[in-house]
């Protein structure tokens, strides 16, 4: 991959003058989190490639032209595959108040799931739901908004918020790179 800053969160650690063994530990915990689950969606990113030849030579045709890293059709390759196919098939949390849902009155404490699976297949966030199109990712150049996506927080593969996942970056990085690379 192309894009190496030297502004690594290593160095951010060791200039922040944190103990050696918290540094080791946030590694580690970065490297063992992110294994499977970027593996995972790097395979599912693979396989909706072998299921759409077009795709494939689109793909071709734009590391082609971007001197083999890829940008935009990529990146909406990874996150058509995190839509489909969600590593965490939930995200979960516990309410701080009560509140009311889609009509429900929720109480506080109570576990709410919200299923990855299914909302990335809402089709009033994605038209046509059921069909990979990495291009539905891709910003209209006049107006800064996404072509085919009506709502942007449809397909949460990361989470959002405080306890979205630490690795975001990480991972996208990592499948960006090994997809470019192929």
């Amino acid at each position: 991959c192309h894009d190496c800053s030297g502004d690594s969160l290593f160095q951010k650690l060791i200039l922040a003058d944190m103990p050696l063994d918290t540094i080791k530990r946030i590694f580690v915990d970065l490297v063992i989190a992110a294994g499977d689950t970027t593996a995972y969606t790097t395979e599912w990113a693979f396989y909706l490639l072998t299921q759409n030849p077009e795709m494939q030579e689109r793909l071709a045709k734009e590391m082609a032209a971007h001197d083999g890293r890829g940008n935009m059709l990529v990146h909406g390759l990874i996150k058509e595959a995190m839509r489909l196919y969600p590593i965490a098939p939930f995200i979960g949390r516990y309410l701080d108040t009560e509140a009311n849902i889609g009509g429900y009155q929720i109480e506080r404490n109570s576990l709410v799931l919200l299923s990855l699976y299914t909302a990335g297949r809402e089709p009033k966030h994605f038209p046509d739901p059921e069909t990979a199109k990495p291009e539905r990712w891709q910003r209209n150049e006049e107006t800064g908004e996404l072509r085919e996506v009506l709502q942007s927080h449809g397909s949460l593969p990361f989470a959002i918020g405080n306890r979205s996942c630490i690795g975001r970056r990480m991972a996208m990085k990592q499948m960006h790179c090994l997809l470019a690379s192929v």
